[in-house]
């Protein structure tokens, strides 16, 4: 049985963006979001082993309909290649599959682990990473002829998401400031300069020239490559942010990062000028942000409390369209 606590928001005559929070209360957390176009746009979550099932709904422009997993697995993150593909991952290696109808693909003969990111071109050009934070991380890559394990050997750092422009043009963060590029021919390291107590928690960007890369515990942490180095940004308003768990941007080179406290730090194009709407629409812990024209969602809720802590998670939305307020 679903159960969700909902508003319905109303924005009467509103036509400059602003944030809003049209799903409040929900009863598991939303932890990954993605956005293919205004009718189209997926949540993945769960109840993060306080009870609850895998949390996965679908926003069609008019109202969010819930899908059963038929599992307890947390989902943590969401990628949509089309209409019809959809993929997410999470806890015990699941892996599950929506193409009008969801198929659960979970790989116990690869791993048990928690996979925490997925991205891939299409279906059969996929990447999904994960690990067990602290003693081991994973890499599967999926083709033609179906999944295998491209861990790097030694690896005992959890690995949190992966973002690509391109087939030969892929990046992999995680734990202890790791981050790693796929050239179409070998994962190579990259020196980072961060520590090994500072995680990168998601990768994304619009082009092999416009890359983020978003962590910290504590203090946040944005670094940024622009086709020739990685920097990291300083100044206001990142050195007083706390820690940042997700990134986006969108084809016009404007972005949102997003974090603890309802940290919510926006770029309104290309070159442009970051402003802190953190104190907007909510404050609670944001976990990843999605970014399609102008048009903005983020998710997030109290994923930090550790369990059985009860779940509460929220979707928030940057915009001037009115977004439904009701799960069905």
């Amino acid at each position: 049985m679903m159960r969700f606590l909902v508003a319905v928001l109303v924005i009467a005559g509103c036509t400059e963006p602003r944030w809003s929070v049209p799903l409040p209360a929900l009863d598991r957390v939303p932890l990954s979001v993605a956005e293919r176009a205004s009718d189209d746009v997926w949540a993945a979550g769960g109840a993060l082993s306080s009870g609850g099932g895998g949390l996965l709904v679908h926003y069609d422009g008019k109202a969010w309909t819930a899908l059963e997993t038929g599992s307890d697995a947390t989902l943590w993150w969401v990628h949509v290649l089309s209409a019809t593909s959809v993929w997410s991952v999470g806890e015990r290696g699941t892996i599950v599959h929506w193409s009008g109808a969801l198929e659960m693909q979970s790989q116990p003969a690869l791993t048990t682990a928690t996979l925490y990111g997925v991205w891939g071109t299409s279906d059969d050009d996929l990447w999904v990473v994960g690990g067990d934070p602290d003693r081991s991380g994973v890499i599967l890559r999926r083709d033609a002829s179906g999944w295998r394990d491209v861990t790097p050997v030694g690896t005992k750092s959890a690995f949190f998401k992966v973002w690509g422009s391109r087939s030969d043009d892929v990046y992999v963060c995680g734990q202890e400031g790791a981050l790693w590029h796929w050239d179409g021919s070998a994962l190579a390291a990259i020196d980072t300069g961060l520590g090994r107590s500072t995680p990168l928690l998601t990768v994304a960007g619009r082009s092999a020239s416009d890359v983020y890369a978003v962590g910290g515990l504590g203090n946040g942490v944005v670094l940024h490559f622009d086709g020739g180095s990685w920097q990291r940004l300083t100044g206001a308003p990142f050195d007083e942010a706390p820690g940042l768990a997700g990134v986006a941007v969108n084809a016009e080179g404007s972005a949102i990062v997003v974090g603890g406290g309802g940290t919510k730090l926006r770029r309104g194009a290309a070159g442009g000028a970051w402003t802190d709407e953190t104190t907007q629409a909510t404050r609670v812990d944001l976990h990843a942000a999605s970014f399609v024209g102008a048009e903005i969602f983020a998710v997030g809720g109290n994923y930090q409390a550790p369990a059985p802590a009860v779940r509460v998670g929220v979707v928030a939305h940057w915009g001037t369209r009115e977004v439904a307020g009701v799960v069905r």
